[in-house]
């Protein structure tokens, strides 16, 4: 069902219905009833979330054939980067 594929996507990206709303100019309210499967989004709505995420799938957000992204946003790699001290370094090969 949609809402479950929104709701993925809401996650995946890491935006808040509060904050998905204001980007996309339309209420809090309107992102909510998406999630609680009450209404979907208007073909203008997903065209403003396709031009905030060019990398979401319309498709698989809509009918749930393929991936809901063809890659995931820079700031989501980011988030989940893990920073390792370096306390030496190996070699490997012949020298």
């Amino acid at each position: 069902m949609f809402k479950e594929r929104f709701k993925k996507f809401l996650e995946s990206v890491g935006e808040t219905p509060q904050s998905l709303a204001e980007k996309l100019g339309v209420g809090t309210a309107t992102v909510y009833r998406w999630l609680k499967g009450e209404t979907t989004p208007k073909l203008s709505e997903l065209q403003s979330l396709k031009k905030l995420y060019p990398q979401l799938n319309l498709n698989a957000l809509i009918s749930g054939e393929g991936k809901l992204f063809t890659s995931l946003p820079l700031e989501v790699y980011e988030e989940r980067l893990v920073k390792v001290k370096v306390l030496g370094e190996v070699r490997a090969g012949d020298f």
